[in-house]
C-alpha cells in the first residue's frame, strides 16, 4: 500500500505543475492585470482544488499507514472527502478547458 500512495501524490503533484505552467504561459499576462478574467479565476480554483486533494491524499496515507479498527470512521470520512474533492476538481477543470488526467481521478 505504501507504494500506491506516493504514486497518487506524484500524479497529483505533476498535474499541479502542469496547471501552474499553463497558468504562467497562458497569454503572457502576468501579475493579475485582468483579475476579472473568468478563465484565470477558474484556473486558480482548479489549482486550489489540486492543493486540497494533495492534502487529503497525505492525510489518507497517514490514516492507512497507522490503521486500526478505531480509525475506520476517520478513514471513511477522508475517503469521502477525497472523492468529493476529486469530483469538484473535475467539474472546475471542465470550465477551464483543461483536462484532469485519469490517474488523478482514479
Amino acid at each position: 500500500m505504501d507504494s500506491a500512495a506516493p504514486n497518487s501524490s506524484s500524479s497529483a503533484a505533476a498535474t499541479a505543475a502542469v496547471v501552474a505552467a499553463a497558468a504562467a504561459s497562458g497569454n503572457g499576462v502576468q501579475g493579475g492585470d485582468r483579475p476579472e478574467d473568468p478563465s484565470k479565476q477558474n484556473l486558480a480554483q482548479v489549482t486550489a482544488s489540486i492543493q486540497r486533494t494533495l492534502g487529503l491524499l497525505h492525510q489518507l496515507n497517514l490514516n492507512v499507514s497507522s490503521f486500526s479498527s478505531a480509525s475506520q470512521l476517520p478513514l471513511l470520512q477522508r475517503l469521502n472527502a477525497l472523492v468529493a474533492e476529486l469530483d469538484t476538481m473535475q467539474k472546475l477543470a471542465e470550465g477551464c478547458n483543461i483536462q484532469v488526467p485519469m490517474e488523478v481521478v482514479k
